[in-house]
């Protein structure tokens, strides 16, 4: 009676680990079938499931699985890197922590990276996403660039909006058709330090003095963690 007993308390240990199990899935650089298919394929080894789109940790270049020491199902990171194989395979399984992404005892992140993608490049569509201020004019706006391929630009209390994306880097273009707006942006990137930490600061400079006053530049900066 009392080895069934204990069998039976490993199996519900077990079964209580599985459903508690949080995958953290980056989903970053994948298009909307993407995210559903890696999703579905998760729930089905029966996983709860939360997405984001995080910068990724610095030294993930490949899709990876981090996990904490502390995981209490230990088959969860074999259990995913099975379930995700078939489209998604796992290069690098690795413990507690990269920059500062942290994991529990009852979470995994996971960070898919597709063919022709280098998250660390900060080049990508995804990356150049962000809301740019202007820099090295009296003007004051921002020029936000949205994940979905559309901008805003807000300029001398005007506002305009169009589509923009990028042609052959490092440049990007932007339409718009009321205003009428047709331009290119070049890329560039460079590393600053401050008392804190590197930031890595992108720099979209005009290719026309149309879009901006003479000299004006639009920037964004993150922190290297």
């Amino acid at each position: 009676m009392e080895c069934r007993t204990c069998w039976l308390v490993a199996v519900l240990f077990v079964l209580t680990a599985c459903s508690n199990t949080t995958v953290h899935v980056n989903t970053r650089y994948l298009d909307e079938q993407q995210i559903a298919d890696v999703t579905q394929a998760l729930r089905r080894a029966e996983f709860k499931v939360k997405t984001n789109a995080h910068p990724y940790p610095a030294g993930v270049y490949s899709t990876t699985v981090l996990y904490s020491p502390l995981l209490r199902d230990r088959d969860a990171v074999f259990r995913l890197e099975s379930a995700v194989s078939e489209n998604w395979p796992v290069s690098h399984i690795r413990v507690l922590q990269m920059s500062n992404h942290w994991y529990s005892r009852r979470s995994i992140g996971l960070y898919i990276v597709p063919d022709n993608i280098n998250p660390q490049s900060g080049l990508s569509a995804a990356d150049l996403s962000q809301a740019y201020r202007t820099l090295g004019c009296n003007a004051s706006g921002q020029l936000t660039l949205h994940d979905n391929g559309e901008f805003t630009l807000n300029l001398a209390q005007q506002e305009i909006s169009g589509n923009w994306h990028i042609t052959s880097f490092p440049y990007i273009e932007l339409n718009a058709d009321a205003p009428y707006l047709h331009t290119y942006l070049e890329v560039s990137q460079h590393t600053e330090v401050d008392k804190v930490s590197p930031v890595k600061v992108t720099t979209l400079t005009p290719m026309e003095d149309k879009l901006l006053p003479d000299g004006c530049a639009l920037q964004y900066g993150i922190r290297e963690t």
